[in-house]
């Protein structure tokens, strides 16, 4: 693995903050051959594949900017810079993980279109606002079972996998959820939220839009036929 052409890159983004760049450079390497073998399989074109490397070789760069008391020696180190270089990291490395989403969503949705076909509500249905409405319950719901999977990993109590089942209903879920991603992190990545987060405004703002709609059309038919017309 030492001869792909972005290992060399991948051992010096993890120099200052791993014991073991080699080790995180082979597994970078092998998680960007992974996502290109997946996108070749599927038909994404030279255009995103070529963005992902991009995003890919970002996140090396951002990475190659944090560095470790333990491996640096504790001497003059820059907390607060460290501390702006780890945030740009996250917010590089949630980037490439959420395009790599992204893409394997429209290829399902392609390649899939009736697991899809559900969640188009049409502002025409008669009962698009309860629709609308029992769908936002449903992210709402997956929004703080987010939140709260989070926290348990975050905190330092035992028996998290018992925890984490509970609210995600299997044990199996919860295992993988404390499976590390690529960047050696585990749990909800910010853009799961962040995404959850804005399909919740979507459809409140859907909600309202159609509510307003309704009283709107309501007002309408009073006036024009809720009054005793004289001759």
């Amino acid at each position: 693995m030492n001869n792909h052409k972005h290992y060399e890159t991948a051992r010096r983004a993890y120099y200052w903050s791993s014991y073991s760049p080699e080790k995180r450079a082979v597994s970078e390497c092998q998680f960007f051959d992974e996502i290109n073998a997946e996108f070749e399989a599927a038909g994404v074109d030279e255009a995103g594949k070529i963005k992902f490397e991009r995003l890919f070789l970002l996140s090396l760069a951002a990475k190659s900017r944090c560095a470790s008391s333990m491996i640096t020696g504790p001497a003059r180190f820059n907390v607060e810079k460290n501390r702006r270089a780890n945030d740009r990291e996250r917010k590089v490395s949630d980037e490439l993980l959420a395009y790599i989403e992204r893409v394997r969503k429209a290829i399902d949705k392609q390649n899939n279109p009736q697991n899809y076909a559900a969640d188009a509500i049409r502002s025409d249905d008669e009962n698009a606002i309860d629709k609308l409405k029992e769908k936002l319950a449903k992210l709402q719901k997956a929004q703080d079972q987010m939140k709260a999977c989070n926290k348990i990993i975050k905190d330092k109590k035992d028996n998290k996998i018992e925890r984490l089942a509970e609210i995600l209903g299997s044990k199996e879920g919860a295992e993988q959820l404390l499976k590390p991603d690529f960047c050696g992190r585990v749990g909800f990545a910010s853009f799961n939220l962040t995404n959850n987060n804005a399909a919740i405004k979507a459809a409140e703002s859907r909600i309202k839009q159609l509510e307003s709609q309704k009283q709107q059309e309501t007002k309408t038919k009073t006036l024009n036929f809720g009054s005793p017309i004289f001759w």
